[in-house]
């Protein structure tokens, strides 16, 4: 366990990261942080438990390895000291996309009654050079089962809310690529999850890091379409009674106006059906953590 984690006190050093990429073309804020911007106590402590599960999506981590030893990697002395939010949690499933290696994983906290699903940041080369790919490409919301190429240009699979604005909003074509070689696996992890009768969820919490931020706002995108969509679905169905949350660290840029337009329609169609409290979104950018 040791060897898996390396020594406590370099544990993040000693992790391979890509984030010198974002910094090749940063764009500042026009926004100045003041005191008012401070978290509260308790938003704070939210951020904090989400960040320990989206810590351990690295993929360089034996994550079977890990949550079967939980119990004594968050003893005092031990490499996963500070991560008391992990204790009692188990893992569900991990999955691995068709492209460049990537990587996802759900795990659920029954103290908390979440589910965490939790993307990949970069971690080889193949998708460092994806992630410098910023080409745009089309980005179409559609039904789980349905292939990307059925409808190209989203006609007759956009939502009532979206097809006024032809054509389909671009996203970044490096981060989509990866997405989509994700995107089967990880819907159906979901649904199983969720079906699961001997896990009692109140909210699942969709999070990531730098490229793993930028894939969970591509799939909470893709997720709201969803449950906006046929409400005999497995995946609507799946999410009766079930809150949702995006918690993304350090993002870059993902798509156009479009896609941002996107994004706040499937949100406030979601919030309009299921109320307010249905759907919380958080962006979180630490110093020198990525440039948007």
């Amino acid at each position: 366990v040791e060897h898996e984690l390396g020594e406590k006190e370099n544990f993040r050093e000693k992790i391979v990261n890509f984030r010198w990429i974002l910094f090749l073309a940063p764009v500042r804020s026009s926004t100045t942080l003041t005191l008012s911007h401070l978290a509260s106590p308790t938003l704070h402590s939210y951020i904090s438990r989400v960040l320990c599960f989206t810590e351990m999506s690295h993929s360089v981590h034996n994550l079977p390895l890990i949550f079967n030893h939980l119990d004594t990697l968050t003893q005092p002395h031990f490499p996963l000291e500070q991560y008391t939010a992990l204790r009692g949690s188990s893992l569900v499933s991990v999955i691995t996309g068709d492209v460049a290696q990537s990587r996802a994983y759900i795990a659920h906290s029954p103290e908390s009654r979440q589910l965490f699903l939790c993307f990949s940041g970069t971690a080889n080369r193949e998708q460092g050079l994806l992630d410098l790919d910023v080409r745009k490409v089309h980005f179409c919301p559609r039904a789980v089962t349905e292939a990307r190429d059925a409808h190209p240009h989203g006609t007759k699979t956009r939502p009532r809310w979206l097809r006024h604005n032809p054509p389909c909003p671009r996203v970044h074509k490096g981060f989509s690529k990866i997405y989509e070689g994700l995107r089967k696996g990880v819907f159906a992890g979901l649904v199983d999850a969720l079906r699961d009768e001997t896990q009692d969820v109140s909210e699942v919490v969709v999070s990531g890091h730098s490229l793993g931020a930028a894939l969970s706002s591509l799939f909470v995108t893709d997720l709201l379409h969803n449950l906006n969509s046929d409400p005999e679905s497995d995946i609507r169905k799946a999410f009766e009674s079930v809150s949702l949350s995006l918690v993304a660290f350090g993002s870059p840029r993902v798509g156009d106006e479009g896609f941002k337009r996107t994004y706040e329609e499937a949100v406030s169609s979601f919030r309009k059906a299921r109320g307010d409290d249905a759907y919380s979104e958080w962006t979180v950018k630490g110093y020198k953590d990525g440039m948007s």
